[in-house]
């Protein structure tokens, strides 16, 4: 699974290389900027109750609104 977190623009100047739609998880923004929205890419996430499931947890841990929350299946390479 991953977790792309998409934060509000900040007001300063910023050039194109500096700011990405989705950061990736591993980035430490603390609580500078607002949380807006999430992307998650998941296996079985075609499954209904596990989108469900998965916006349901993330909308109550992150205190976010549900339809800000985005899921996605993983596609799996052939090995």
């Amino acid at each position: 699974m991953e977790v792309y977190f998409h934060y509000k623009e900040n007001t300063e100047k910023s050039t194109e290389s500096d700011v990405s739609f989705f950061q990736w998880t591993s980035d430490s923004r603390g609580n500078k900027e607002e949380l807006i929205g999430i992307l998650v890419v998941a296996e079985g996430a075609r499954d209904k109750r596990v989108q469900n499931n998965l916006i349901k947890t993330l909308s109550s841990v992150l205190q976010i609104a549900p339809h800000r929350i985005v899921i996605q299946e993983m596609e799996m390479e052939d090995k």
